[in-house]
């Protein structure tokens, strides 16, 4: 088995172990029973729309002997300091005030039933919900027959109806439900009531039992015997993986300053947004962005979490993750010529002979913009299902504009309402007074009356409000180009100052090379120049020598004078000879040096060119970003705003992001709501 299905089998044994807990004794209007049935006295509550009913908790024992056995089953020896002893329980039913069984209030625990499966070693089988289920109806029909009689009405219709309980029938009830779930422990058990006081109903309503079990263990059985590596959901898959403390992909983005940069990017931004004077914080968009562009399109599918202390904004984000999921679905809208063409056949209904109505159902391309909003407190999603449709929660002038079956909502569910684009559910009551109202009003024009009566007779008002749509889209396209633009032309700018301040450091090195070679090249010249002026002196000398030669008499018979001529030659030439090779020396030299000259005059003069076009570039970007950061001043994303990412500043401002990018982006959303009324 893979650590996904071990996991999975593993919850799957939890939710059958949890206890069921029992109100203290000591808690008021909780005692032992006994013989003394509590409902046999009179009693009456002192508030005539109140009513007296009574819990009954069957089977109670101390958890301490679960403990003890789950310990001993897996011969566990260490002792847990953290234990607490309390009361649990087999079974709860309900009692009305006479004393007679509450229809549908039955509820039995699974763990004692999940304890013997534990003792016949079942602990490794995954299709438990089937064999449970069978002894709640066992305990059922139980009740119909033992807890209930048959009488005939005044229509003479039989009937199946309560009759008064005794603490003999809740004993033997008792022992019904400890024989079934067939645990070989029998801890000592008493029989727990519980009185309070309820409202009366005017109709029965439907009873809930005290002993709520697990509401997963069908779909976990159904996950466990379908699960495929290859096909696992990726919101699942991510979800089993946090809880094996897989280790992820995590980022401190304050830290990693890139990854904010990337998704704070205008192209990345949304088309549709909430119509609030209020921009989103950094954060905000971070998560907003990243939860748009990372699930949506192909890839929507995995999970993002949102975490943050209370009045740090999350319904606020929520909003604007709603609002482009609206937009998103609209542009799916436009695609369709008409709108009944958003709806096909799947089939008819035979009401009867005359009557054979079709059954539509929208295309598939329209049905992925559902929202859901859950949480573990039922006060949170009721508040925020309340407060999206309310006219305060949209700024003006959208307050006025915005609109989806606007009648419909003030009439029907609330005057502050502009529209019905949520609704409180959850509870029968609520969804029985939502369906009321909208559709089945006798007050007001409700939804039914509305979609009946504003019949399309033509396509003119769909290609209108389609053509208003696509033209709105193409501004906010245009105007994230343009903002793009901004980030770009900033990215231009420092990478241009870090190019200029680079070709002026590299200028002024040219130029102390430029001046050093200028002169080295002058004195090379000086150089070779005193050495061919020497060479002509020489020269000179040696020709001068050459004429005092002694006559040849002289030259042969005169040994003094001999000596002396042919010293004063060779005195010269030698001289002449080194003179010579001092320029063949020094030419080569004074060639390079003219080479490495020439180069730096060019290298010089290319540098000074480039400096020339780097200012007036920089120059025209100056402008370019300063009229930008006039125009988006905090939002402005400049080195500055993403080296000071924690502060204050950065962190209520939304990088990038302009006063008309939002303009339009309300307006998107409210021309989106009306495509979807239209």
């Amino acid at each position: 088995m893979n650590k996904h299905k071990t996991l999975l089998s593993c919850w799957h044994k939890l939710e059958h172990f949890s206890p069921a807990a029992v109100p203290k004794a000591s808690e008021k209007n909780v005692t032992l029973l006994n013989e003394q049935e509590p409902w046999k006295i009179p009693l009456k509550s002192k508030d005539p729309n109140k009513t007296i009913e009574y819990t009954i908790y069957l089977g109670v024992f101390d958890s301490l002997v679960v403990n003890e056995f789950v310990k001993a089953y897996f011969k566990d020896n260490k002792t847990d300091e953290d234990f607490r002893n309390f009361k649990i329980c087999y079974a709860t039913i309900k009692l009305d005030i006479e004393g007679k069984y509450i229809n549908d209030s039955f509820g039995v625990s699974t763990l004692p039933w999940a304890l013997y499966q534990l003792e016949e070693n079942n602990i490794k089988t995954d299709n438990w919900e089937r064999s449970f289920e069978t002894i709640k109806d066992n305990l059922t029909e139980y009740l119909e027959l033992n807890f209930k009689e048959t009488i005939t009405n005044s229509n003479k219709e039989v009937l199946r109806v309560s009759s008064i309980v005794n603490y003999t029938q809740l004993l033997d009830f008792q022992d019904k439900v400890e024989t079934l779930c067939n645990w070989s422990i029998k801890p000592p058990k008493e029989i727990y009531v519980k009185r309070i006081e309820k409202f009366k109903t005017k109709r029965e309503a439907n009873a809930t039992a005290d002993i709520l079990n697990s509401f997963y263990v069908k779909d976990l059985e159904k996950l466990i015997s379908t699960h495929n590596e290859k096909t696992i959901p990726k919101a699942f898959e991510q979800y089993l993986d946090g809880c094996l403390n897989k280790p992820s992909n995590r980022l401190d983005v304050s830290k990693n300053v890139d990854i904010l940069k990337s998704n704070l990017s205008p192209n990345k931004y949304p088309d549709g947004c909430w119509p609030s004077e209020y921009t989103l914080s950094l954060m905000q968009q971070f998560a907003v962005n990243t939860i748009f562009n990372s699930l949506s399109e192909d890839n929507q599918k995995g999970m993002f979490s949102v975490n943050g202390p209370p009045g740090t904004g999350k319904t606020t984000l929520l909003r604007d993750i709603i609002a482009p999921i609206i937009v998103k679905r609209a542009k799916e809208l436009i695609k369709i010529n008409n709108p009944s063409d958003a709806f096909e056949k799947i089939g008819r209904i035979e009401i009867n002979e005359n009557y054979s109505p079709w059954i539509y159902e929208p295309i598939d391309s329209i049905t992925n913009g559902g929202i859901l909003i859950a949480s573990s407190n039922n006060g949170a999603v009721e508040n925020i299902s309340k407060e999206l449709p309310l006219k305060e929660e949209v700024s003006k002038p959208y307050s006025s504009e915005i609109s989806y079956f606007k009648n419909v909502a003030e009439n029907c569910i609330n005057p502050e309402n502009w529209g019905i684009i949520s609704a409180v559910l959850g509870n029968k009551q609520n969804r029985n007074t939502l369906i009321s109202n909208l559709w089945f009003n006798n007050d007001f024009k409700d939804l039914r009356k509305t979609l009946k009566e504003n019949k399309l007779f033509d396509n003119s008002e769909w290609t209108q409000i389609k053509t208003k749509f696509i033209d709105k889209l193409n501004e906010i396209s245009i105007e994230k180009k343009r903002l793009e633009s901004f980030k770009k032309d900033y990215d231009v700018f420092l990478e241009t100052t870090k190019l200029f301040t680079k070709i002026s450091k590299e200028l002024e090195k040219t130029t102390k090379e430029y001046q050093i070679s200028k002169d080295n090249l002058q004195n090379q010249k000086a150089k070779i120049l005193d050495l061919n002026e020497h060479k002509k002196t020489v020269l000179n000398e040696l020709s001068i020598v050459k004429s005092s030669k002694p006559s040849l008499f002289s030259y042969w018979f005169n040994p003094v004078k001999r000596n002396a001529y042919k010293k004063a030659l060779e005195i010269a030439q030698n001289t002449y000879v080194q003179i010579s090779e001092k320029i063949t020396v020094e030419t080569p030299i004074l060639l390079q040096k003219e080479s490495n000259f020439n180069s730096l005059v060019s290298l010089r003069k290319k540098q000074e060119t480039e400096q020339i076009h780097l200012t007036k570039e920089l120059a025209d970007l100056t402008i370019k970003t300063k009229n930008a950061r006039n125009e988006l001043e905090g939002n402005y994303a400049d080195i500055d705003y993403w080296k000071n990412i924690e502060s204050k500043q950065s962190q209520e401002s939304c990088p990038w992001y302009s006063d008309k990018l939002k303009k339009l982006q309300s307006e998107l959303f409210i021309i989106s709501l009306e495509l979807h009324e239209i």
